[in-house]
């Protein structure tokens, strides 16, 4: 007896099945995209002021390690100490701007690491950051090759050494006295705190040096501002 086989037509999926369904394959690539267009909308309205105080002084942070908004702020405002009011709105303001690389092989820090530095590329194209606050100053000039020499004068073309064109903040005397107190932060079940201070102190300060004058729009300025920073600073 012969058995008969019913074809069957390939199932017709509902469109909240298919979008579902391709979702599931491209969320990774749409979770970077999302991330670029964060740091990238948020270059943006830096640079053109939108909702906050137009910065007199532009600071690229880029660390392991993401500043809550609070220690972002408090940042911001110790660093103003040191510079002068530019533009005439009553206000010293500096902006602070994080560029995170967290390092690691799992595809989420690929996303955030690939968003930093799309994101510090950008900052430097556009001439946004004229100082650089560094987790590992080697790697950056090494990628970017942008820190002038202490100085103020700029790097031979096949100079990508770093530690001679930048400053610990930990051995700037004043960076290191600024009265920044004590931070929490909360992840998970966890709360962590302590100095302010303790956690900077082995970043380095480095600054940008133009090789297009015109990127540079007070260069005296910029100069003060890195002069009161560093003074004093242990070579």
């Amino acid at each position: 007896m012969e058995r008969e086989y019913l074809s069957r037509e390939p199932r017709q999926y509902t469109k909240k099945e298919k979008l579902a369904n391709w979702f599931y394959y491209n969320k990774w690539y749409l979770a970077i995209g999302a991330v670029i267009l964060y740091v990238l909308g948020s270059m943006i309205l830096n640079m053109l002021g939108i909702g906050q105080v137009k910065p007199d002084y532009c600071v690229a942070y880029m660390s392991s390690r993401r500043l809550t908004p609070e220690m972002q702020k408090t940042l911001e405002e110790g660093l103003a100490s040191f510079g002068r009011d530019l533009n005439g709105d009553g206000t010293v303001a500096v902006c602070v701007s994080q560029y995170i690389i967290a390092g690691g092989e799992s595809m989420e820090n690929a996303t955030h690491d690939y968003a930093g530095e799309m994101g510090m590329l950008a900052d430097i194209t556009e001439g946004f950051s004229t100082f650089f606050l560094l987790e590992d100053p080697e790697q950056f000039q090494k990628h970017y090759q942008v820190l002038s020499h202490r100085d103020s004068t700029p790097p031979d073309q096949e100079d990508y050494s770093a530690m001679d064109k930048v400053y610990r903040w930990a051995d700037c005397p004043a960076l290191a006295a600024l009265e920044l107190g004590e931070y929490t932060e909360s992840y998970l079940d966890i709360t962590e705190t302590g100095a302010f201070q303790d956690l900077l102190s082995n970043l380095y300060v480095g600054r940008r040096f133009f090789y297009d004058e015109k990127m540079e729009a007070d260069p005296q300025a910029n100069q003060a501002f890195w002069e009161a920073m560093t003074a004093g600073a242990a070579e």
